[in-house]
């Protein structure tokens, strides 16, 4: 198992200010059991995640995610211990506690930054579930805004959108807002409706919202739920290997704890199919062009 590039989810926290329907960080644990309030934790498994597939790719990426991951006290000691042991460190944010202060202190450490954006309307935003107890949402400007401050703070990062279509955006067109801040990559998902079922769209409203924009030049990624299925190397927010199952009614299958166990015996408790890996990887302009 030799890669140019491995990947490692770290799903710091359940905790989000959104309560999106599609959000598939549910892992159905005590928020005091995750490990982001112990440093020394935090380190031990970093370091065993680093010592483990350091041997079988030549680079290694921490992608921070939640939740929100902005939420953690701690992240930014996250992001500065990751890149001293040697990850490259991404991170995925829904963009509303990305503030000027950690930006300008924490861009500079990040190679990739991913923003959640699922649509620019309102009434829209609100049924999917995206945004605050206070009915505070993203404007269009405020993603132009913010997306500026990002590249004047570090002209390297890559910015990365993501969009999950679900039954409240499959129709929305957001192709000219996209080619306009000009991200590096735009990934496509269809929902992974887990345990909500409200949510999930039919093969023709997936294919309508892809052949909508298929004149966006922004390089697209495409992940239909087949292709999310044991492609992705994820450890929850207590240390653990999880993995979507397609044995599981769409859910979790999760190893024993890394800390406790060894990140060998931990890792071999999940699936992971490295060609599905791979090809999540490779340009999607195939049977749609995005």
């Amino acid at each position: 198992m030799l890669s140019d590039e491995f990947v490692i989810n770290y799903h710091i926290t359940e905790k989000c200010n959104y309560a999106c329907r599609h959000c598939y960080a549910k892992w159905k644990i005590d928020n005091n059991q995750e490990i982001h309030r112990d440093m020394t934790q935090v380190e031990i498994l970093l370091n065993r995640l680093y010592d483990f597939f350091s041997k079988r790719s030549k680079r290694l990426r921490l992608n921070l995610a939640g939740g929100e991951p902005l939420l953690c006290k701690h992240i930014g000691q996250i992001i500065e211990l990751a890149n001293s042991i040697g990850f490259r460190v991404s991170l995925i944010s829904n963009g509303s506690p990305l503030t000027e202060k950690f930006i300008r202190s924490h861009a500079k450490q990040l190679s990739m930054l991913g923003l959640s954006i699922d649509s620019l309307q309102p009434s829209r935003l609100k049924k999917i579930g995206r945004l605050s107890k206070c009915h505070q949402y993203l404007s269009a400007q405020h993603w132009f805004e913010l997306i500026k401050l990002l590249r004047d703070s570090n002209e390297a990062l890559l910015i990365k959108i993501n969009t999950v279509v679900c039954q409240f955006n499959y129709d929305e067109y957001l192709g000219d807002f996209i080619d306009q801040i000009t991200p590096d990559k735009w990934k496509i998902f269809r929902v992974l409706p887990l345990d909500n079922n409200s949510v999930r769209i039919s093969n023709e409203a997936f294919s309508l919202f892809l052949d909508n924009h298929k004149q966006v030049t922004t390089p697209c990624y495409i992940e239909n739920n087949e292709d999310m299925t044991e492609s992705y190397i994820m450890v929850d927010p207590i240390g653990r290997f999880y993995q979507n199952s397609s044995v599981h009614n769409g859910g979790y299958t999760y190893s024993q704890r890394i800390t406790e166990v060894g990140i060998e015996q931990a890792f071999n408790q999940i699936n992971f199919n490295l060609d599905k890996y791979h090809n999540r990887y490779i340009l999607r302009r195939q049977s749609h062009e995005c």
